[in-house]
């Protein structure tokens, strides 16, 4: 299957006398795929389907960045629709492949529902986040949020900080809501979880989580930085780090999915437990109704009798 996708590469290239760009795209490409196989086998230890499928997304849309297909320099918008979504639906289509759990990609100014549920946003006045992941089988719990600092290389210092600390509180909520939504596990499930921030701006791409290890302490963390595709002559370094930064990337989201499966499992198991327990306070207090009642009209029955004899 690894020599079938390489093969399906090898096939696609297209060589030129028009064009030079072409030409070495052809002549270098093979290098580049090769760190791309490296990253994905050394990185999951068995080459799976999913893994495949992971990377070659990320490839082709890079592809398009390297041939001016896409120019990421011309806008946000751009930026987003060239690197930014292809990677987070190709975390999206690698979790539900691998995990069997379907998460969801809201592109494009999309409000953030854990801000809504915990009462600090409404729908007149919403959160919008650039892009979100939320798990579908998990009550739609978000997972993940990115904000794109203006377009490529063109944030200032306000607007970088500003998006920053946005996303901060973001996280936050989103915390808060999953312990809302699975309000019977306990903090020894809770903090497992990994909330993850993808921001993008200058050149390059950062990925924040935030954590509580601890209840009242809370941890935001950069976990790594990498460079964005774009410029053609360092395309096999910047690739390189891209595939690696992104599979590290796939890797925390997965772990989130691991640790909502046990919040949900420990919420559910929780929740049978203190159902059986009231259940069971039912049963004993409709006993003691029930046989009162009994003992008091065995009481009157046997005091009509009397009376009668």
């Amino acid at each position: 299957m690894l020599l079938r996708f390489k093969q399906n590469i090898v096939n696609n290239r297209t060589i030129t006398n028009e064009s030079t760009i072409s030409r070495t795209t052809a002549i270098e490409s093979s290098a580049m795929e090769s760190s791309l196989f490296e990253v994905i086998s050394t990185s999951s230890k068995v080459l799976t389907v999913a893994a495949i499928e992971f990377g070659q997304i990320l490839y082709l849309h890079a592809k398009d960045v390297y041939t001016g297909v896409t120019d990421v320099e011309e806008s946000e918008s751009s930026w987003n629709v060239a690197v930014l979504y292809p990677m987070m639906k190709a975390c999206a289509r690698y979790i539900s492949m691998a995990k069997g759990r379907t998460v969801t990609f809201v592109p494009g100014e999309a409000p953030l529902q854990a801000m809504n549920n915990i009462g600090v946003a409404t729908t007149k006045a919403p959160y919008n986040a650039d892009g979100i992941l939320r798990a579908s089988n998990f009550n739609k719990a978000e997972i993940c949020l990115l904000e794109t600092s203006s377009g490529y290389n063109k944030a200032g210092r306000a607007k970088i900080s500003f998006d920053h600390h946005k996303a901060m509180f973001a996280l936050l909520a989103m915390m808060k809501n999953t312990a809302q939504s699975f309000k019977y596990a306990t903090y020894d499930e809770l903090k497992k979880i990994k909330f993850i921030f993808i921001h993008a701006h200058g050149d390059a791409i950062r990925i924040w989580s935030l954590s509580s290890p601890e209840p009242g302490i809370y941890i935001m963390n950069k976990e790594l930085k990498m460079p964005s595709p774009k410029d053609f002559y360092k395309k096999t370094d910047h690739m390189n780090t891209f595939m690696e930064g992104s599979w590290k990337l796939v890797t925390l989201l997965t772990d989130a999915i691991d640790a909502l499966d046990e919040i949900n499992e420990a919420h559910n198991r929780n929740l049978k437990k203190l159902l059986e327990i009231s259940l069971k306070g039912i049963i004993f207090v409709l006993w003691l109704i029930v046989n009162s009642r009994v003992k008091i009209l065995i009481l009157k029955q046997a005091s009509s009798n009397e009376i009668l004899v």
